[in-house]
Parts: structure tokens; C-alpha cells; sequence
């Protein structure tokens, strides 16, 4: 069974009621008790217990940094001693506080000389990490003797004044046993007094704990700004009204942060999208002042920084209420500083001390930077008072300051992309242009000199001896080899260019094959090389058909050119996966291994071929794999010198709607 509850109140009734028969027991010697009691007490309290912790954490400091000097003298890693002088000033100041609290004169002496040793050991200490840290020769033999005579001292104090302090609880001990004998005389003399304390009592607690429960009430119900009273009740009642203010104060506190925060944070992400939505940078800086005047409620904020065209560009927002909001941008800039005293360039200062005159009460400067490169700053500024910079305030302006420059330097490499796009229009015009115009004007000359040589041949000038007729022939072969050339170059030129794109539609792969295999099929013959096309089935494409074929022309032609007579060529077309594969095979010369990621750059031949001087152009391959690229497409070899070459044109099947590749496949890949 639940026994049923009892009040507050009543608990207490019963408690005094059952004090008052013990406490006449104290009536008489209560006070001589209490004050030995308390001599004791204060004694083990106020002077030993503090000596002794004192003791122990310049122990824990002084043994932390010997372990850290001994392995940063093995490792010489600078880390290690980083907070040396943390620990110096830490360990040293409580061997201070032991020296002033250490009781008695034997202790007062160990305490000194624990302080000396450990001020010998840290000027050595020091001296040793400057030697490691210069690379010459140490030992720690030095502030090891001084580490020891420090652990000594203090061995020997923290023994003396631990056995002094259990004697003292000793004596405790029996003064609180000797009170317990010596109260029951007293307990008759208090009994009616202690009556008369049971109301008083009574209402001096439970009503101010009473009181307490209501302000927590009020609280819930969503009274914010209810108190306790702290002059109401015994000490300890006040005491606990006291922590419930403090405690009801920094709840709010932290409440006005954590919306302040989200401010800030909102703050942030509008520059974000302010910066990444407006094309001209000043007007998304305009706004973000703003925001961040209103947010952190200062007088003034000013956002300077150097546009990509090199203007310095400076925007602010003034408190329409406060001292700075009649003045101008001149005035604004002049009242600043130029830029963030040093070392500060680089980093966030919050009131630097070199202050222009005129200047706010409170300042702080963030530096918008690239890297090291300073681009700019963003300052707040408040008359009011030295203002209270909360941390949320320099994290935002520290990442609007990032975006800013982030922005600044994205804008930048797009005025210089498009510059160098530009000048690579230029480039490429002209170069279409030269190209265009050389071709035309060696085309000319060259069609005089073919029909000059054609009408020499046919007797236009005379009969010809054998010999003469050699002579024109060799000047005809020749210039019909630069006439190919050319129209190789302007292809190669048209193909780069994309001027081809707009004719592309469907093309069969398989009767492009068959129609290149009937146009060659007289020069392999004369060559007597048996050529071979199989492509039985429909290969379907999208692409320029004259390009099509004349990148299969280019392969088979030189699988027949570089095939010696008896040899074989063979031509096939495949769909597989959703690719066309057009296959030139050859039992040809073929090519050396070492010379095969060569083979497809402009006017480069196989050092066979020039050994068996057979002619060519080193354009043929060059433009295949252009032609492949423009198709999305990819063309590669493999060979064996001595055996033949095998020539793989890879396109997409079916629709090119997609833009066409960067670049073909590496021969060989």
C-alpha cells in the first residue's frame, strides 16, 4: 500500500520536533563546539586543502611539459611545444598561490624552493627547445636536475601537509565526538526554544519555496519576465532564488543568440543568392550592406572592394537614426581607415587600436581576400558605445566576405574566358581566311601549269621526244599531288570548323562501302590486290555522306597503296551495340609499333613507306580521324610491320542529334 503524501510542511514539523530534544544538548557547549569546529574546519579548508591542490596542479603542469620537451627533443616537431607558455604562466602562478598559502614556515620554505627549481627548469627548458629548434646539440641533463629538485620539494611539502591535515580531522573527529557527550546536558535547556523556532521556521521556508514553485508556474504559462525575490527567506532560500534569476537570465540570453544566430545566417545566405542572381556585383553589395547593417544594428556598414576592371568600388548603409546617415561617399571613405592595419590585412580585427580620428567607438574589419591577395574589406562601425561583437557576427561577415571575393575572382576568369574565346574566334577566322586565300591563289597557277603540261603532252608545241614527254608527266603528277593537298587542307580546315554539321542525315554505311569498293576496285586491280567488300546488310549512320566517304576512300585507298602486289584487302561494315563499324583490312606493309600514336597527325608517314618511296600526302589519316570526331565517332589501328594494318571506323548507329566528341580515340587504345 502507497503510503499517502506528506506536505513539505509537515515533514518539517516532525523534523524540528524531533531536534529539539537534541539540540539543548548544544545550548551549552554548542558555541565552544562550533568554534573549534570551525577553527579546524577553516584550517583544513581555507589553508591546507588549497596548498595541497595548489601543489598538485603545478605538479600536473611541470610534469605535462617534461614529457612534452623530452619528445619534442626526440622529435623536434614544433606542435609539441606550442603551449609552453601556457604552461609556463599556468605553472607558475599556482606555485605563487603555493608559496602565499603554504602554512607554517617549514612549508613557506619548501614551497620557495619548489618555485625556484621550477623557474631554473623552464629557463633551461627554453634554452633547450631554442637549441632543437636551431639544430645544435642539446641534452636535458640540465632542466632534468632542476625537475628534480622541483618534484623533491613538492614530494616533500605535499607529505608534510597531507599528514597535517588528517591530524587535523583527527581532531575534528574527537571535538564532534566529545560534542555528542557533552550536548546531552544541554538538551533540556533548548527543548522549549526550539518550540518556539517551529512556526518561524515553518514560515520562513516553505512559503518562499512556496513562492519559488509559483514563479516556475508562471514561467511555463509563458510569463518570461517572472522573477524570484532574492531578499525573501533564509540563505539558503535566497541563495536558490539567486541561481533561478541567473539561470532564467542566461535561458534568454541564450534564446536572443540563437535568433540572432539565424539571422546572421539568413544574412549569409541572401549575399549567397543576391551575389550568384545579379550580374553587376555592386548592386548585389548595395543589398547586402543593408542586410548586414540591420542584422548586427550598427551605425554604419561599408563594403570596399576592386572590381575586376580595377575601380575601387565602395558601398555603405547608414542607421537613418544614427550619427553617420547625412554622410557622403567621400566623407564615408575619408572617415575609414585606407586599409586594415597590420597584421590584420589578412584576418578579421574587432576595435584595432589604430583608430583614424573621427573614427566610431567600435569598429571591426574583415578583409575580403583571394588566398593573400586582399581584394577589399567590409567594416562595421557603431557610435553608440563599445559595441558587443558577437561571434555570429564575425563568422557572417567572414563568409560574405568569402562569396564576395569568390565572386570578384569567378568574374574575372569570365571577362578572361571570354577575352581568350574571343581571340580564339580571331585566331581561327583568320586562319580559315589565310587558308582559304593561299588555296585560292595556288589553285590558279597550279590549273595553268596542269593544262600547259596536258597541251605539251598533245603535241600543242611541237612533237615531243620520249624524254620531254617523261619530264611533262613527272610536272603533271605533281601537280595534281598538290592539287590534292589542297582540297585535303581545305578539308581538314571545313571539318574543324563544323561548316559541315548542317548536311548531315542518314547515311548506309554498307553502300558507302560498296560504292568506295567499285571506285578503287580498277587501281587494286592494276595493282593486281584482290579487295574484298562484305557488307550485306543495311549500316545505317548520321553524318555527311561526302565526308562518310571520303574518310572509307582514305583507308581503303591506302590498304591497296601499301599492299604489294598478290596481297588482299578486305572491306566490312558491322552493327554491334548500337555502333557501325567500318573495317579496313590488309595484308599490307604495315607499320612500325613505335610509330603507330603518330600515325593520325598531320603530314606524318611511316618511315617504311618513305623507305619504299611511295607517295602519299600525311593528310589522308589526319582527316579520317577529323571526319570521325565531327560523326561522334572514333577510328584506331592495330599493326604488325611485315604482316598488314587493320583500320577500325567506329559511329554512333542510327540518330547524331548529340553534339560531337572533343576528340577521337588514341590509335591503338
Amino acid at each position: 500500500m502507497t503510503p499517502p503524501a506528506v506536505p513539505v510542511a509537515d515533514r518539517l514539523h516532525r523534523l524540528v520536533r524531533s531536534l529539539m530534544w537534541m539540540v539543548w544538548v548544544l545550548a551549552l557547549v554548542g558555541p565552544m563546539i562550533m568554534i573549534a569546529q570551525h577553527s579546524v574546519s577553516e584550517r583544513i579548508a581555507f589553508r591546507y586543502a588549497p596548498a595541497i591542490d595548489e601543489a598538485h596542479r603545478a605538479s600536473s603542469q611541470m610534469y605535462a611539459a617534461q614529457s612534452d620537451l623530452r619528445l619534442y627533443h626526440r622529435t623536434e616537431d614544433p606542435e609539441v611545444v606550442a603551449d609552453f607558455p601556457q604552461r609556463r604562466e599556468a605553472s607558475l602562478r599556482h606555485l605563487e598561490r603555493l608559496r602565499d598559502r603554504a602554512p607554517g614556515e617549514g612549508a613557506r620554505e619548501l614551497a620557495v624552493r619548489a618555485d625556484e627549481a621550477a623557474r631554473a627548469w623552464w629557463d633551461d627548458a627554453d634554452r633547450t627547445a631554442d637549441l632543437v629548434r636551431e639544430g645544435r646539440p642539446s641534452d636535458l641533463a640540465a632542466p632534468g636536475a632542476h625537475f628534480t629538485e622541483f618534484t623533491d620539494a613538492t614530494s616533500e611539502l605535499l607529505s608534510g601537509l597531507e599528514d597535517r591535515r588528517r591530524w587535523l580531522r583527527d581532531v575534528r573527529q574527537a571535538i564532534v565526538a566529545a560534542s555528542v557527550l557533552l550536548g546531552l546536558a544541554a538538551m533540556a535547556a533548548v527543548t522549549v526554544y526550539g518550540r518556539r523556532r517551529q512556526r518561524r521556521a515553518t514560515e520562513s521556508i516553505v512559503a518562499p519555496i512556496q513562492a519559488l514553485d509559483q514563479v516556475v508556474a508562471r514561467q511555463r504559462a509563458g510569463e518570461e519576465d517572472a522573477r524570484a525575490d532574492e531578499g525573501r527567506g533564509p540563505t539558503e532560500v535566497r541563495t536558490l532564488a539567486a541561481e533561478l534569476n541567473s539561470m532564467l537570465d542566461q535561458t534568454r540570453e541564450f534564446e536572443r543568440e540563437q535568433v540572432h544566430l539565424t539571422t546572421m545566417q539568413s544574412v549569409t545566405l541572401r549575399a549567397g543568392q543576391r551575389l550568384r542572381e545579379t550580374s553587376v556585383v555592386a548592386v548585389a553589395v548595395e543589398a547586402i550592406v543593408r542586410d548586414i547593417a540591420e542584422a548586427v544594428r550598427c551605425d554604419l556598414c561599408v563594403l570596399r572592394y576592386r572590381a575586376p576592371s580595377g575601380e575601387e568600388v565602395t558601398r555603405f548603409h547608414t542607421d537613418p537614426a544614427g550619427p553617420y546617415a547625412a554622410l557622403g561617399d567621400d566623407e564615408v571613405v575619408r572617415m575609414l581607415p585606407a586599409t586594415p592595419p597590420e597584421p590584420s590585412a589578412h584576418r578579421t580585427v574587432v576595435n584595432p587600436s589604430a583608430m583614424p580620428l573621427g573614427s566610431p567607438r567600435s569598429m571591426m574589419i574583415v578583409p575580403i581576400r583571394l588566398g593573400r591577395e586582399r581584394l577589399g574589406s567590409i567594416v562595421v562601425a557603431d557610435e553608440k558605445g563599445p559595441h558587443p561583437w558577437r561571434g555570429a557576427d564575425t563568422s557572417a561577415l567572414e563568409l560574405i566576405a568569402g562569396k564576395v571575393a569568390r565572386t570578384l575572382f569567378e568574374r574575372v576568369a569570365y571577362e578572361a574566358e571570354r577575352e581568350n574565346v574571343r581571340q580564339l574566334r580571331e585566331l581561327d577566322r583568320q586562319k580559315d581566311a589565310f587558308v582559304s586565300t593561299v588555296s585560292h591563289e595556288l589553285r590558279t597557277p597550279l590549273t595553268s601549269i596542269s593544262g600547259y603540261a596536258e597541251m605539251l603532252a598533245h603535241g600543242a608545241a611541237g612533237e615531243l621526244t620520249p624524254e620531254q614527254l617523261r619530264l611533262v608527266e613527272v610536272i603533271d603528277r605533281n601537280t595534281h599531288r598538290l592539287q590534292g593537298i589542297i582540297e585535303d587542307i581545305l578539308l581538314l580546315s571545313t571539318i574543324e570548323a563544323n561548316d559541315a554539321r548542317a548536311a548531315h542525315h542518314e547515311v548506309d554505311m554498307a553502300a558507302v562501302a560498296q560504292d568506295v569498293g567499285e571506285n578503287l576496285l580498277p587501281v587494286a586491280g592494276r595493282k593486281d590486290v584482290d579487295l574484298v567488300v562484305v557488307a550485306p546488310h543495311p549500316a545505317p549512320v548520321e553524318g555527311d555522306p561526302a565526308h562518310l566517304e571520303r574518310a572509307l576512300t582514305n583507308l581503303v585507298a591506302n590498304a591497296v597503296k601499301f599492299t604489294p602486289g598478290g596481297g588482299r584487302v578486305r572491306v566490312s561494315v558491322a552493327t554491334t551495340d548500337g555502333r557501325v563499324v567500318a573495317t579496313v583490312e590488309d595484308s599490307g606493309i604495315g607499320i612500325p609499333a613505335a610509330q603507330v600514336p603518330e600515325l593520325f597527325n598531320r603530314f606524318y608517314r611511316a618511315s617504311n613507306a618513305e623507305t619504299a618511296s611511295i607517295p602519299g600526302t600525311g593528310l589522308g589519316l589526319s582527316i579520317v580521324r577529323q571526319i570521325a570526331v565531327e560523326h561522334r565517332g572514333t577510328v584506331r589501328v592495330t599493326s604488325r610491320e611485315g604482316e598488314g594494318s587493320t583500320f577500325h571506323l567506329d559511329l554512333p548507329a542510327g540518330s547524331a542529334d548529340a553534339e560531337p566528341a572533343d576528340s577521337a580515340e588514341e590509335p591503338g587504345a
